[in-house]
């Protein structure tokens, strides 16, 4: 009863039930595809683009959950690489990349309420108001500190933001920024030989120094990399444990220890060096591989 009186008390003041709503496992059903009632989590992927998770619902489908989000069904499934097509399960989460573009920042009039659903950011350590507002969502300070009632602009880790509202009519595709995917797209590809390789082989990884190569890339790709471990022609990731970015690179030889010192685990292309957010010549990775 008093959770029932909670959610009604919301439908009156206008402040989204973060509390009231029990964990959804599914998000909408075969025509309803997202709804008011849907408290809805971004987060950043490691390449620091912004994301949401879809639970499957009866009925629908990759097809009708790509068209939603302004997909197509083969960038969702690039997004999505573990997900067996013919055999999706009612409450797989499914992971669907939102532009910035897409999120409605400013205040809404009462009327248009059932038109759009919240979207939170949970707070990670060391991140400020600051770097989710400015850094993250290119939006005021002080309109994020008053649109959560806050007094200050301290947080705790696994606070919750409200930073604004997804439309429940969904994505636009012309609000996507292809500019943007392509790369994304490209590393996705490799992602995917990634995960499909942890399936059928040893997990290993190095931890140590990263270097650059002060050139950019050729040939089909611009992310490979040098390391003397992994398979020639193997998939690595690489994570700059600094920034906690994730790039996936291809390796297409071996260190020459005649011009890298012995402490230097893997060498990049410049490509994917930026990816990595790499401002100095050498930084502290982690490298994971298979055997």
């Amino acid at each position: 009863m008093k959770k029932t009186l909670h959610c009604f008390l919301f439908l009156l003041v206008n402040v989204v039930p973060i509390f009231c709503q029990d964990i959804i496992k599914t998000t909408g059903d075969s025509l309803v595809f997202l709804s008011t009632k849907d408290t809805i989590i971004i987060s950043l992927d490691e390449f620091r683009q912004k994301k949401i998770q879809h639970h499957i619902a009866k009925g629908q489908t990759i097809y009708s959950i790509a068209k939603f989000y302004g997909m197509s069904p083969v960038e969702l499934m690039d997004y999505n690489p573990t997900l067996d097509e013919a055999n999706m399960a009612i409450g797989t989460p499914l992971e669907i990349p939102i532009p910035l573009k897409a999120l409605r920042m400013k205040d809404y009039q009462w009327a248009d309420r059932m038109n759009y659903a919240p979207v939170f950011y949970e707070v990670a350590k060391s991140e400020t108001m600051y770097s989710i507002a400015k850094k993250y969502f290119k939006m005021d300070i002080a309109l994020l500190q008053q649109r959560n009632g806050l007094v200050d602009y301290n947080l705790s880790v696994g606070q919750k933001l409200l930073i604004g509202w997804l439309s429940t009519n969904g994505i636009s595709e012309k609000l996507r920024d292809k500019a943007v995917a392509k790369w994304e797209r490209g590393n996705l590809v490799y992602k995917k030989i990634f995960l499909r390789e942890a399936a059928l082989k040893k997990p290993a990884r190095d931890i140590g120094m990263a270097q650059w190569l002060a050139k950019k890339g050729t040939g089909k790709t611009s992310f490979y990399a040098m390391h003397n471990k992994a398979p020639m022609n193997s998939i690595i990731r690489v994570t700059n444990k600094l920034t906690n970015r994730i790039i996936y690179a291809k390796v297409i030889g071996r260190i020459p220890r005649t011009r890298y010192d012995s402490n230097v685990k893997v060498v990049l292309s410049a490509n994917a060096a930026k990816i990595l957010n790499a401002i100095d010549s050498k930084f502290y990775v982690e490298v994971d591989y298979h055997k």
